[in-house]
């Protein structure tokens, strides 16, 4: 992305760059304080609060990190529907890159590609911490199978679907260069209302992936991949 299509705004302790196109979407209080905005008014997409550690004292899992905001809006009314990220420096790639926003550029590479994730829209440093905002992409979480009250033959179902329709997917971003294992935690579903079979997925999560910088090099997105470099290789 080029700077021309960012804006950098100055919060308390840190800076926030978002997309220019969304910059008319910002609530005041988000601008205020990105940060405190994610833990006060975010809401958590998954059960739980424990926070789980590896054998070598790093963060595993946390259901915090992922919340849905609350709806955003222009003054015009239009509506943008956002979630929020924060980031496990310590984890997976990212930790590996040395760069907080791995996952972030990661998800505009796959776009610029032509693949389908959700749409990457501002990143936040602030006081020594790390998010990034997505757009919203509407479907079934499969951390809803409980509250949608699906039994163990309905997830088994989904799942199935979820992994025949992944395969494929998974092989042409191998083929581009992207690579990384896939679970059906790492995507939205879109379920058909009547029948709920899995009609298309979109995953959504990419901390994990890891680049061929070989493959990508030679490909229109060569330009993205300084970013990316760092450590990964």
């Amino acid at each position: 992305m080029s700077a021309a299509e960012l804006l950098a705004l100055q919060v308390p302790e840190g800076t926030l760059e978002v997309e220019a196109s969304v910059a008319p979407f910002l609530p005041p209080d988000f601008v205020a304080d990105p940060m405190r905005y994610f833990d006060q008014r975010g809401t958590r997409v998954r059960r739980g609060t424990a926070v789980t550690y590896n054998a070598a004292g790093r963060i595993d899992d946390d259901p915090n990190a992922v919340r849905d905001f609350p709806v955003w809006s222009d003054p015009r009314g239009e509506e943008l529907r956002v979630v929020g990220k924060r980031v496990n420096t310590r984890k997976s790639m990212v930790r590996r890159s040395a760069n907080p926003f791995y996952e972030y550029r990661v998800m505009h590479l796959v776009r610029e590609l032509g693949f389908v994730t959700a749409r990457p829209l501002a990143t936040l440093a602030q006081r020594g911490s790390y998010f990034f905002v997505t757009e919203r992409v509407e479907g079934f979480r499969w951390v809803q199978r409980r509250k949608a009250g699906l039994d163990k033959a309905e997830c088994a179902r989904i799942h199935a679907e979820a992994d025949a329709l992944m395969a494929p997917l998974q092989a042409a971003l191998e083929d581009a260069g992207i690579r990384r294992p896939w679970h059906v935690k790492d995507m939205i579903m879109k379920l058909d209302p009547d029948t709920q079979s899995v009609r298309a997925i979109v995953p959504v999560d990419w901390e994990e992936t890891r680049l061929d910088f070989g493959r990508l090099s030679q490909s229109p997105v060569a330009h993205l991949l300084h970013e990316l470099r760092r450590r990964t290789q």
